[in-house]
């Protein structure tokens, strides 16, 4: 089962402050939140992780992928340009679940609110941001030093990530209710660092 998978990691869950005041209107205001235990994956999902799922369930393979196949030497790249639903029923045939919203931020700052998952300055070494240049996903775990408070990789950067959470702005916020949107987390390659904060949403 999923518990003894050796890529997850076992968080013990707790109360802490999720968004920020000085964000944007996405981000606050901050709000105390309690997370029950849980467990998240250590790293983005792989091409060849999703590729086996495509394979067994006949599920339609990601757009970009040549005759339906990642490219040769993407293996331990992370999967892109999967839909909400390719995602959800990705981690219903592998046993678990898309994090919540409160569960993936919790992850990625642990308590004591820092701004990145690795403190609070951007550092170009500790996450693929496009200040960084690469143009391109990194193998999943490229960047150990950026890891979070419980040692989750690439939640800033490299590519981002969906959970399960419907969008709906936050408390007393003042950001405007979109019905039928989900909610993405961590940024991308192509995002600027300052977009890739665990805060943003």
């Amino acid at each position: 089962g999923a518990s003894s998978s050796p890529d997850m990691i076992s968080i013990a869950g707790g109360s802490f402050q999720m968004g920020r005041d000085d964000g944007n209107e996405y981000e606050k205001p901050a709000h105390e939140v309690t997370v029950s235990p849980f467990l998240i994956d250590k790293y983005e999902v792989t091409n060849e992780q999703y590729s086996q799922f495509v394979r067994q369930t006949r599920h339609q393979a990601p757009s970009h992928w040549p005759n339906g196949q990642y490219e040769i030497g993407k293996a331990t790249k992370p999967v892109g340009f999967v839909s909400w639903y390719d995602a959800k029923d990705y981690c219903e045939w592998a046993g678990k679940r898309l994090p919540s919203e409160e569960e993936w931020e919790f992850a990625a700052r642990g308590k004591d609110g820092r701004i990145y998952p690795y403190g609070n300055q951007w550092k170009p070494r500790f996450s693929n941001a496009r200040e960084v240049g690469l143009n391109e996903p990194q193998s999943v775990g490229s960047y150990p030093d950026g890891a979070s408070p419980f040692g989750v990789l690439d939640m800033a950067g490299n590519v981002a990530e969906w959970t399960g959470t419907d969008y709906i702005p936050y408390p007393k916020s003042n950001a405007q209710p979109q019905e039928g949107n989900k909610i993405i987390r961590g940024g991308g390659f192509r995002v600027p660092a300052q977009e890739q904060t665990a805060t943003d949403r």
